[in-house]
């Protein structure tokens, strides 16, 4: 690269990864080819987001291209240096779980991520979440289009022995995006570990789905605040419900 007009090279490092974090993740990660030193400049932007635009190169199957996503998130995390502030995941409807479980895995051991937001673009997806995706770490967690998962899902969810151990201890804000939650759902099952896990909890917002009526959705808020059956680690959580503006 020709010094005489380089300017951006000349930057402080921390600008150029202020640049590089608003760029789409796959244009930060193709400026390694411009120098040696931007090979790895990338590596230490702190909030990486991660869709399927990150693989450019498409095959007729469309699980192939969702593998070759989780190929390339591995890649990154592997490469990467310093701490990981937020991570972001958007992607269609997938069937791979169990590799996202080995993302979450390596997410889990850094004690620095602050922000994890997991995004599923399907209504009719009837996979359960990724068994790892409770980080010790994390101050928020955000689920997006929460799938209807299975009954045997969720109905033994606070009895299963790996959950026994978990604590939330660095959870402070929840947010739950365009779900299906009611008081008459199993899946109430999700909520009440999450309460249960996480004593710094400071405020729960619910975006429920236009297909949860308006007894349910009082139904549900009253059991979340008045049940005493309903464990709450931070019973001063304050729990906010809303609708699609749209």
């Amino acid at each position: 690269m020709n010094q005489n007009w380089d300017r951006i090279s000349t930057l402080p490092q921390d600008i150029i990864e202020k640049i590089q974090t608003l760029m789409p993740m796959r244009d930060a990660l193709r400026t390694s080819i411009l120098s040696k030193k931007w090979r790895y400049s990338w590596a230490s932007i702190k909030k990486l987001v991660f869709d399927e635009n990150v693989v450019n190169v498409y095959s007729d199957k469309e699980e192939i291209d969702k593998y070759k996503l989780v190929n390339a998130i591995l890649h990154v995390l592997l490469l990467h240096k310093g701490p990981i502030l937020e991570f972001v995941v958007c992607m269609a409807d997938t069937y791979i779980f169990n590799e996202f479980n080995q993302i979450i895995l390596h997410l889990s051991r850094r004690n620095n991520l602050k922000i994890f937001i997991f995004e599923i673009w399907s209504p009719n997806s009837r996979d359960k979440l990724p068994s790892l995706f409770f980080s010790q770490s994390k101050n928020t967690t955000q689920l997006s289009d929460l799938p209807p998962c299975a009954q045997q899902t969720f109905t033994k969810l606070l009895g299963l022995q790996v959950y026994s151990g978990l604590n939330l201890d660095h959870l402070k804000e929840l947010e739950i995006t365009r779900c299906r939650i009611s008081a008459l759902e199993i899946e109430m099952e999700f909520l009440k570990l999450i309460m249960a896990k996480s004593p710094l909890l400071k405020k729960a917002r619910i975006e429920l789905n236009t297909s949860v009526s308006n007894e349910e959705e009082v139904q549900m808020f009253h059991k979340i605040c008045y049940n005493c059956h309903f464990h709450r680690a931070s019973p001063t959580t304050k729990f906010i419900t809303e609708r699609p503006k749209n």
